[in-house]
């Protein structure tokens, strides 16, 4: 039988940080006390990090923080599709929180050319669940 493994943080120090060997390489950290994840990847100069810094939002670049081994610690987004998601939502490193959005069904045919779906967003945004 094996046993989830649980570490002290690197980020917070807190005792819930889920750690899972992927392979001989590569080994994912997510930290349930802080809600910020990593992985052996995440680490200045690494190709992976590199990828990532094109594509993620300004704030989870300002919100990253590296730990004593070069591992760079980012924000968690939690997406359960038939759910909702939790991610960090905010304009900057000082003035963000953790939000939810809550899964609705949407038809295929509202994601195709700026059906309404598209047009909705900047409403539906507003919407959003803050967490405290």
């Amino acid at each position: 039988m094996s046993y989830d493994n649980l570490i002290k943080c690197e980020r917070c120090e807190g005792d819930a940080c889920y750690v899972q060997e992927v392979n001989e390489s590569i080994t994912n950290y997510m930290c349930y006390g802080c809600g910020f994840q990593t992985n052996t990847l995440m680490k200045k100069g690494e190709e992976f990090f590199e990828q990532q810094m094109e594509t993620l939002p300004d704030l989870y670049k300002e919100l990253m923080g590296e730990d004593d081994e070069g591992k760079v610690w980012m924000p968690t987004v939690i997406n359960l599709p038939s759910k909702g998601m939790v991610f960090a939502n905010g304009t900057k490193a000082s003035d963000w929180r953790w939000s939810s959005v809550k899964a609705v069904p949407v038809k295929k045919e509202s994601f195709m050319n700026g059906g309404w779906i598209c047009r909705q967003l900047p409403t539906m945004m507003k919407k959003i669940s803050w967490m405290p």
